[in-house]
């Protein structure tokens, strides 16, 4: 019964602590600040082929990808 006692007393000082550790750390948190960068990315729609180079439609065969797209 000692035992017992004994080994609830150790999980409920652990609890403790552990509560008071995550209660510090998630009233000192911080936000993360995302700063979006113009790289692009390029995404090739289909193949080019092309009977004239005046043929050529950049929107037709390319999707411009970006990270401000995705935010807006």
């Amino acid at each position: 019964m000692k035992k017992l006692l004994f080994m609830i007393l150790i999980l409920l000082i652990t609890d403790l602590i552990s509560f008071s550790y995550l209660r510090t750390l998630y009233l000192n948190r911080l936000d993360y600040h995302f700063e979006p960068h113009s790289k692009i990315f390029l995404c090739q729609k289909k193949d080019i082929i092309l009977e004239e180079i005046d043929d050529f439609i950049f929107e037709e065969y390319f999707d411009v990808l970006s990270i401000r797209d995705l935010i807006i």
